[in-house]
């Protein structure tokens, strides 16, 4: 029995039909339906509490173990919250994605985009670095000090995910830390060193180019009036667009046909592939996320050890 179609825009079947092969755009279809499978398993609710730092630091001089554990489990309920937290944004920009593809709506749909894949990719970047703190975490658990650094080291990364802005006020005075938000950028190159994703900085420049108001976002509304075929185009392979000599002076708020089933061509190839790379990003990102668990601290200072048979005198 074949499965319903997730996309349903004519245009959109159109493109995939013409050009799919030759835009590599074919695989749409099927990993929207693998994202979407996998982000209605994930939980609808999820909690981030943590012991303040002074409480914790009390109990720990009490119970010493009972501190241990707690700050053990909260260690991974922070992972947890990183994988959930990005979860619900993939699937609502996702849904989003969908009906804006399905209803024609492609001018805004760049921005969407653009969304999902910022989030893909500082989700992407966390991961990464949570993985190497967290494998050098589960390496020490003997040795109390070295853990301890890591794990701080772990919340520190964390926070800087979860809990940033660029707003100066809510950084400065917030009663709960909040880091000063980096670049989306800085995320942004560091997916691109991975070689299949090499051309995101190129993708995302040209979501830009719609959703900031640039050239691309004026001629979206453009129709081609005429072409002068005596003259050669030009192809930029590396930031991958083609300029063809002719005249785009008519705008229209809704285009009229033919150019209105035809024009999407123009920038479908660079839409589907945008979001086709960040699926693949955030997808391996969630199931890499998934995958971290930190091990408990078996080790116990010496001035804790100190501290407790004094205490039993």
């Amino acid at each position: 029995m074949e499965t319903e179609s997730i996309i349903t825009n004519k245009t959109i079947h159109l493109f995939l039909k013409e050009l799919g092969d030759i835009e590599k755009t074919n695989e749409l279809e099927p990993k929207l339906n693998q994202i979407f499978d996998l982000l209605e398993k994930q939980p609808k609710k999820i909690q981030y509490k943590k012991m303040e730092t002074k409480n914790w630091e009390k109990l720990s001089k009490r119970n010493f173990k009972l501190a241990q554990d707690i700050y053990y489990r909260e260690i991974n309920e922070e992972l947890n919250f990183v994988w959930g937290i990005n979860s619900f944004k993939a699937y609502t920009l996702l849904k989003t994605i969908v009906r804006m593809m399905n209803s024609g709506e492609f001018y805004p749909l760049f921005s969407v985009i653009r969304m999902f894949m910022e989030v893909s990719c500082s989700f992407y970047f966390c991961q990464k670095l949570c993985s190497s703190i967290v494998s050098d975490m589960n390496k020490n658990i003997h040795k109390y000090r070295s853990y301890l650094l890591y794990s701080g080291e772990l919340e520190n990364t964390i926070l800087q995910h979860v809990r940033v802005s660029r707003i100066k006020s809510l950084i400065k005075e917030s009663r709960t830390p909040v880091e000063h938000a980096e670049t989306v950028y800085t995320y942004i190159d560091f997916v691109s060193k991975k070689p299949e994703y090499k051309d995101i900085r190129i993708f995302y420049d040209h979501l830009c180019e719609y959703t900031h108001p640039n050239l691309f976002s004026n001629e979206f509304f453009a129709v081609i009036t005429k072409l002068y075929e005596e003259e050669n185009g030009k192809s930029f392979k590396r930031d991958r667009i083609s300029l063809f000599p002719g005249e785009a002076d008519i705008y229209y708020l809704d285009k009229p046909e033919p150019w209105k089933s035809r024009m999407p061509f123009n920038y479908l190839g660079i839409v589907i592939r945008s979001l086709i790379m960040s699926i693949d990003i955030f997808t391996e990102s969630l199931l890499g996320m998934k995958r971290l668990y930190a091990f408990k601290c078996t080790d116990t200072p010496r001035e804790v050890l100190r501290f407790q048979k004094a205490a039993y005198k």
